[in-house]
């Protein structure tokens, strides 16, 4: 169990979020979202906030998995194809 100390939340308010997308040839490699607000820190006060969180997808379909021989074979008992 993880306990957060109550001086640690703060209720944020937002004053303005976005999201935008980037597309290649019809499949998503990027998204960003940004987000301000405030928030009141340990003295009471207002502080302003700005978040930008950008992910970008990569690489897609190059993984490869190898299931070892004794879990395929517990998997394929279980689910005969």
């Amino acid at each position: 169990i993880f306990v957060v100390p109550t001086s640690l939340i703060s209720i944020v308010v937002v004053r303005s979020m976005s999201v935008k997308f980037w597309v290649k040839d019809g499949a998503l490699t990027k998204y960003e979202s940004k987000v301000s607000g405030t928030r009141k820190n340990q003295n009471g006060d207002d502080t302003d906030i700005e978040r930008t969180t950008t992910i970008e997808i990569k690489e897609v379909g190059t993984t490869k998995i190898t299931v070892p021989e004794e879990a395929a074979k517990k998997l394929s008992d279980v689910h005969p194809s």
